[in-house]
């Protein structure tokens, strides 16, 4: 074996390691989202005419996801919404952020609305809804009075035991507002905390006192692949219609009123398909191929990998992208170092 080879080995095992605490509920990771705070008398309004789901609808505590889509109908944003008493967050990785208030900010006219990213000040985590399984062994509020984080913390994972998608918990701890939202990123049953910058490395040695650890972002973006969990910037852009990233039952309401984008999101749904879906793929060769990989047939683009990683669930390299509507089974040869490409499960 090589040094290389045995690097390899080693920084793969060490990945894995990480990858199973994260799915066990022993492990924490930074993911790249942050909040964009919309706040002001329309916000509720504002938001609704300007994304895919029905805003309206929600009530505080209640969340959704949607797509932010330009006039032609394309999108330019896509995250997870969560209404709170006093503000609507608008959670998506923080380097769209500038991009999203600057296209928001464009159509604002009359309406009390205003716009701020709490990437600054603000970092979001994500756990298995299983840390709750160690939190309720390890602390107990009555031998823990002293500790009141730990205490506020376990009191917020239980509470979210069983909610629905994108209920969120709104608390303070310190004086340092704590959200805890119930997710479904890379495991089915996750939970998504937003908490202030500075109070991060107290709520990780708090963590870490129920044996939680904090894990590399390497270890989430895994397991949201094996999940099927698509990220804006990564998986999603403004080549993309809402509806090929086959989310509608999560991120579009089809009988709310007009919004911006809104007719070409109906005339798809009118017409009954798009010309491509995202779907998960898996290599059969030992090498990940490279997140942008066109898949070509007949000298014809009919695919396009846009998330890869070695999955340690199927114990080969896999990835996230797209496969046009007339393919209905995908065998391609992408060489002697990535194999062959099947979609994952055929």
């Amino acid at each position: 074996m090589t040094d290389a080879t045995a690097k390899e080995s080693a920084t793969r095992a060490l990945r894995e390691e990480e990858y199973i605490a994260l799915l066990n509920g022993l492990g924490v990771a930074r993911t790249p989202f942050s909040a964009i705070a919309i706040r002001g008398r329309d916000r509720i309004k504002f938001l609704h005419n300007f994304c895919t789901a029905n805003i309206k609808s929600l009530s505080p505590n209640q969340g959704c996801e949607a797509f932010v889509l330009n006039v032609k109908g394309k999108t330019i944003g896509f995250g997870y919404v969560v209404v709170l008493e006093q503000e609507i967050y608008f959670i998506t990785p923080s380097t769209f952020h500038e991009e999203l208030i600057r296209h928001w900010t464009k159509y604002v006219i009359t309406e009390d609305v205003q716009f701020e990213s709490m990437a600054q000040s603000q970092g979001c985590w994500c756990l298995s809804a299983r840390v709750s399984e160690h939190i309720a062994r390890t602390w107990s509020p009555a031998a823990n009075e002293t500790d009141y984080l730990a205490t506020r913390f376990a009191t917020i994972l239980n509470a979210l035991d069983g909610v629905p998608y994108l209920f969120s918990i709104n608390s303070v701890v310190d004086q340092e507002p704590f959200i805890a939202i119930q997710a479904s990123l890379f495991s089915g049953r996750d939970i998504m905390v937003l908490v202030a910058h500075r109070a991060e490395s107290q709520w990780l040695k708090t963590l870490s006192t129920a044996q939680v650890r904090e894990v590399s972002s390497s270890a989430f973006e895994v397991a949201r692949i094996e999940h099927g969990t698509p990220i804006f910037g990564m998986d999603i852009s403004e080549a993309n219609l809402p509806q090929e990233v086959a989310r509608d039952e999560l991120a579009i309401s089809f009988k709310k009123g007009c919004y911006l984008g809104q007719e070409t999101v109906a005339r798809i749904d009118a017409l009954g398909h798009v010309n491509k879906s995202m779907v998960q793929f898996e290599f059969s060769g030992s090498e990940v191929p490279l997140p942008g990989t066109p898949l070509n047939h007949n000298d014809k683009v009919i695919g396009l990998i846009t998330s890869t990683c070695f999955s340690f669930k199927f114990a080969r390299p896999i990835g996230i992208g797209y496969l046009n509507r007339n393919v209905t089974q995908v065998d391609i040869d992408l060489g002697p170092e990535y194999g062959r490409v099947k979609q994952l499960g055929s």
